[in-house]
């Protein structure tokens, strides 16, 4: 094993979040107790401390806040005492390094530097400077070189900062919920007294209804003013704190670094340098002399090639341009009597189609003539049809307007008709009532019986009138006829 892993080691800038709360809570409980008991018992903290619940709240939260603070305060005393031990170890295993021999490996100066780390006592290595050099000398035996040195230094320092950053979250969390719990008790407080307030006291002007008022209005600002000040009071506790810690994380950083680049970094090996700039000078002259020839041939090589390129170039320039002349020629040539023959095809074409749309229009012409003098003479026949409708409307008007005028006349002569047909009935009634009469005077023995007279002709005139006048009569006359009969 090349280190030591104990998990009871604490990791650089740890806050013991369970005892501060618990301790908190127990250094509350005391506070309370002085002050109820005796020692404490002063106006300032109990109107202050003892004004609401939530001031009781605010005053245990930052009680748990101290404790924290305290905690940090001593560890970073400790570290600062521990980190001066594990700067003297690291100066006398500086000291030692010239036991190794100057050809040694970043690797072997890495185990060499934990063999003489790991003889140390446990607090040296367990402090923060002591964890920082152990995790480098880790990462140095895992690689086996020292290449990434610095790296590692930058990584594992900006690792502590965070976690000393990180160490502060319970503190950040109760410095801003004691503001908050200041504020909640004001609002608490002015409902309580608006709840409670007396608006028929208030506007008689009662001094009881304004002191409960005011009562309750010193609640509401007081739970403020406990969280504001209590709150200042552990900021400035906590920037204290947190500067001895700071300095305490760039101490470690600065006397790591030093003493990682002093042991771990392989030094350069220094040569003799004294002729190599007349070398360089020399190497350079005969360069240039060697370029400045190779530039010349090339030039003349160049110049050389051009001459016969040109010439070759004007050669298939001309018998390029005869063959190309010729089989252009040829080609359009060719073409241009294709074209004529197929232009002369065309225009066969052109004029078949031209004769035949003609045709096909002059038919198609004829039948719209056709068409059109068939629709004429049906429009016609229709105009012809319309005008003897519309005559036969007029003489239709002309025939009802007659028959409306005959209406009247014959309403009068329906009238006439009725009441001669009553005037009948009446006479049929009353000559049944006197045969009725009669027969009861003969039952009776005022008149003798007389033999029945015959007919005569008036009376079938009579009968015969009464059928006629039955059946001409309408509907209203029947029943009083039925009744005479």
């Amino acid at each position: 094993m090349l280190f030591r892993k104990d998990n009871s080691i604490k990791p650089s800038f740890y806050t013991p979040i369970a005892p501060a709360v618990i301790l908190g809570t127990g250094a509350c409980i005391l506070f309370y107790g002085l002050i109820f008991a005796g020692p404490l018992n002063f106006a300032l903290l109990r109107r202050y401390c003892l004004c609401h619940p939530v001031a009781i709240a605010t005053t245990g939260l930052f009680l748990v806040a101290c404790v924290a603070l305290a905690f940090k305060w001593v560890s970073a005393r400790q570290q600062q005492r521990l980190n001066d031990q594990a700067a003297s170890a690291l100066d006398e295993i500086a000291i030692n390094q010239s036991d190794l021999k100057e050809s040694a490996t970043g690797e072997k100066k890495s185990q060499w530097f934990n063999t003489l780390w790991q003889t140390q006592g446990n607090a040296v290595c367990e402090c923060w400077l002591g964890q920082r050099v152990s995790a480098i000398l880790q990462r140095q035996l895992k690689r086996k070189n020292t290449s990434h040195l610095d790296d590692d230094l930058h990584e594992l320092s900006d690792r502590d900062a965070d976690r000393q950053h990180d160490s502060y979250g319970l503190i950040r969390i109760v410095t801003w919920a004691m503001p908050m719990l200041g504020f909640l008790g004001t609002v608490l407080g002015i409902s309580d007294t608006l709840g409670q307030m007396d608006a028929q006291a208030l506007a008689s002007g009662s001094q009881d209804a304004m002191n409960s008022l005011t009562a309750g209005l010193y609640v509401a600002f007081d739970t403020t003013a406990i969280g504001l000040v209590l709150t200042m009071v552990a900021m400035f506790i906590q920037f204290g704190i947190n500067r001895t810690e700071l300095v305490v994380l760039n101490q470690i950083d600065a006397r790591v670094s030093e003493a990682m680049h002093f042991c771990l970094t392989e030094q350069e090996r220094v040569n003799d340098t004294s002729n190599i700039e007349a070398t360089l000078q020399h190497i350079t002259t005969e360069l240039l002399h060697s370029v400045e020839q190779i530039v010349r041939k090339q030039s003349e090589l160049w110049q050389h090639t051009i001459g016969a390129a040109h010439g070759h170039w004007q050669n298939l320039t001309s018998t390029s341009a005869e063959t190309l002349q010729t089989a252009l020629t040829h080609a359009i040539e060719s073409a241009i009597s294709k074209h004529d023959q197929s232009l002369s095809n065309h225009n066969e074409q052109i004029a078949r189609i031209q004769a035949e749309g003609a045709v096909m229009i002059d038919s198609r012409w004829q039948q719209w003539q056709t068409t059109l003098s068939e629709q004429a003479r049906s429009v016609h026949q229709q105009q012809r049809d319309m005008a003897q409708q519309t005559e036969l409307l007029h003489e239709l008007i002309e025939k009802h307007d007659a028959v409306r005028g005959m209406e009247p006349p014959l309403e009068a002569m329906l009238q006439r008709l009725t009441n001669v047909d009553r005037f009948h009935d009446a006479a049929i009634c009353l000559t049944e009532a006197v045969a009725v009469l009669g027969t009861q005077m003969e039952r009776y023995g005022y008149l003798g019986r007389k033999p029945a007279r015959q007919k005569s002709a008036m009376d079938d005139k009579a009968v015969s009138m009464d059928e006629t006048a039955t059946d001409d009569d309408g509907p209203e006359t029947l029943p009083l006829k039925r009744r005479a009969g």
